[in-house]
């Protein structure tokens, strides 16, 4: 019979299941004023972070010396030579050509998806990259080139019991894959589609212009999107995997049905 937790009852033995330190990819970090939804589980135990960004303009946060951190800079893609597009807001910038046909349309981008150089990168995929490697926890915001980077992480994926990706529902990027796309990859790969922790939207110019720019953001544009291991698995996983994952769940997401009935397969 599944016993039934308070998550604050649940950390406790959630920490107890653990074998290791549970284990953060952060694809596309960047130091910004908003913290990643992640923080929130350093707050509560110490973990094993990645940080990769192949910006190299890009800076990366601090940490608190009890966690394990490693920083990189590869580009990751398809492997091979690429266009890095260097745009106007220097994290916008992609291996994707910018989409300039959206600043017709909506407000809020002032050029900023405007690129101003061309530059052929070496890119390496994430197979490569992590060889042997496993992950519990990845976070990708790789402007619209986060698909591609996880069709060329297969082996990766394996491990990962949860995902953060931002979606997008118009091109920013030409050519880029929309929800719809990730969502169908990902669940043909055992996960499923959890929620949105938040998202993105533009007022569209018409509007803006008898209103103000602030007046009205109706259309939706990006958002993040939290995938995690489809649930009728869960009963197969090991306590360890079900730890992680509940703390991920109930920390990161405040996700606590999802968090608890993943604690009370433990026992």
């Amino acid at each position: 019979m599944q016993k039934s937790f308070t998550h604050s009852e649940n950390t406790t033995l959630l920490l107890s299941h653990l074998k290791r330190c549970p284990k953060l990819l952060d694809l596309g970090s960047r130091s910004t004023d908003e913290r990643p939804n992640y923080f929130r589980l350093l707050d509560t135990i110490a973990c094993d972070i990645t940080l990769i960004d192949g910006d190299p303009s890009a800076e990366f946060g601090d940490f608190s010396e009890r966690h394990s951190v490693r920083k990189r800079a590869d580009v990751l893609g398809r492997g091979g030579i690429q266009t890095w597009f260097e745009t106007n807001q220097p994290s916008m910038s992609s291996t994707l050509e910018p989409n300039p046909e959206l600043e017709n349309f909506f407000t809020g981008y002032s050029n900023r998806l405007t690129p101003f150089t061309r530059t052929d990168v070496e890119t390496s995929k994430l197979d490569e990259v992590f060889s042997g490697e496993e992950f519990d926890f990845v976070k990708s915001d790789c402007q619209g080139s986060d698909l591609e980077i996880l069709k060329n992480g297969e082996k990766l994926l394996r491990s990962v019991k949860v995902i953060e990706i931002e979606v997008e529902f118009m091109e920013q990027y030409l050519g880029q894959p929309l929800f719809s796309e990730v969502e169908q990859y990902l669940r043909n790969r055992g996960f499923q589609f959890h929620k949105f922790s938040s998202y993105g939207s533009r007022p569209i110019k018409s509007l803006h212009q008898r209103k103000g720019e602030h007046s009205n953001h109706s259309q939706w544009l990006w958002a993040i999107a939290i995938f995690f291991r489809n649930i009728s698995s869960w009963t197969k996983m090991s306590k360890h995997d079900l730890a992680v994952l509940s703390l991920i769940l109930g920390n990161c997401y405040a996700s606590l049905d999802a968090a608890n009935y993943a604690a009370s397969l433990i026992e």
